[in-house]
């Protein structure tokens, strides 16, 4: 006798980091192609680090001279860019880009939000089992101590490793007749439960939580019967204890610790 329920009300598994502050981009190229008019083209973000400016008239690219407009002067340099109206012009001593084969190449970095989306497949397939539907549990998370999208998937990543999989909790019968010699059943157990019927389709364990035995006694024939507890999460009940066992705490020197020490008192009580 067996029953299985599934709490998913916490479950998370498509989970949305969203950092508090900006990183800078990798090397992003926009290219130009001249039409013989235009001295000036617009970029597409706005530039935190110019990387280059190179200009191809046929035989390749070749690294032009800039400036930052209007901070600097035009004399000595082949083109100008500005960082808050992202835009890059020839200089009066540069050619306008004919429309044969001359192309502008303005590589450059930007600053780029710091948002994370991460999705569970396994969480996702077990919830399309269980409830049907996509399987989605949306979560966001805004962080403003985040800086870098490697950080804020790391919060992703422990996110759904701590709530990608529903609350397990299981209870069944049986009695010592059903079960192989010397079994027995105490809390603390890790129950491994492959029940197809159930949507448990591989060996999956489970922490057991509650024992209740009972006694049968049929003439000369004694059988205990046991009911048990089970419960935990779909995924990772092993691991997850041998992670909280491995946790190192230190103490620092500066912090406080309360001590609370139990001793041993003695009334006297007299009645008058």
């Amino acid at each position: 006798d067996i029953a299985i329920e599934c709490d998913t009300s916490q479950v998370r598994n498509s989970i949305v980091v969203r950092g508090g502050r900006e990183e800078v981009s990798s090397n992003f190229v926009q290219d130009f192609k001249g039409d013989g008019e235009a001295r000036e083209w617009i970029l597409r973000e706005k530039p935190t680090t110019m990387v280059s400016i190179e200009l191809d008239t046929g035989a390749g690219f070749v690294t032009k001279t800039y400036g930052i407009d209007p901070l600097d002067e035009d004399t000595g340099n082949d083109f100008m860019f500005n960082f808050q109206e992202k835009y890059v012009r020839a200089t009066s001593t540069t050619t306008t880009p004919d429309d044969t084969d001359d192309i502008v190449r303005v590589t450059y970095k930007y600053k780029v939000p710091v948002i994370v989306k991460l999705k569970s497949a396994t969480s996702i397939l077990s919830m399309i089992a269980l409830e049907g539907g996509d399987g989605l549990h949306e979560h966001v998370i805004p962080r403003s101590d985040v800086d870098s999208k490697s950080e804020a998937r790391e919060v992703a990543l422990k996110e759904i490793a701590e709530w990608g999989n529903p609350l397990v909790t299981g209870r069944f019968k049986t009695r010592t007749g059903l079960l192989t010699a010397g079994t027995v059943f105490k809390t603390g157990q890790v129950l491994t439960v492959n029940l197809t019927t159930w949507g448990i389709n591989t060996d999956t364990e489970y922490l057991i939580q509650e024992v209740e035995i009972g006694l049968v006694e049929d003439g000369s024939t004694i059988e205990y019967t046991y009911k048990v507890t089970f419960g935990g999460r779909l995924i990772g009940i092993r691991e997850f204890l041998e992670g909280l066992a491995g946790e190192e705490k230190v103490i620092l020197d500066t912090e406080e610790i309360d001590r609370i020490e139990a001793f041993e008192e003695i009334i006297t009580i007299t009645e008058s």
